[in-house]
């Protein structure tokens, strides 16, 4: 009997002692990984460098693109011009005019290049057609 408990010992240990070893070689082998992609680590080292102050705007050529802007859409109501009898929206004193798909009182994206600091919007992008919601 004591035999035989000190063979399950010495089998258990030669176990544990033989998954401790693979484990440990496992562990050595493995890659290790980066959670963020290059590219975003690249995007985070730039926000921290450009800190909010319009620094890194300097890539963006000035013919093609307004530095210290973004790409977006403003959202506008939709009016009736009984006079011209046309359906049109209105943003900061320009009137667009629109078709079939706008609805008095509904809402439409204006594409606009709206200020913020660190980015470049395409000066192309305001030719962009209106956004039907």
């Amino acid at each position: 009997m004591l035999k035989e408990i000190t063979m399950r010992k010495k089998i258990l240990g030669a176990t544990f002692m033989v998954t401790m070893i693979a484990t440990g070689y496992n562990v050595h082998l493995s890659p290790t990984k980066n959670s963020l992609s290059e590219i975003t680590l690249e995007n985070i080292e730039a926000l921290a460098q450009s800190n909010n102050t319009g620094e890194g705007v300097e890539s963006c050529d000035i013919f093609k693109f307004n530095r210290n802007y973004m790409e977006k859409y403003e959202v506008c109501t939709v009016k009736y011009s009984a006079d011209m009898n046309l359906l049109f929206a209105e943003y900061n004193g320009k009137r667009f005019t629109l078709g079939a798909g706008a609805k008095v009182g509904g809402a439409v994206g204006i594409p606009i290049c709206a200020e913020s600091l660190g980015n470049c919007c395409l000066k192309a992008f305001i030719d962009n057609p209106v956004k039907y919601y």
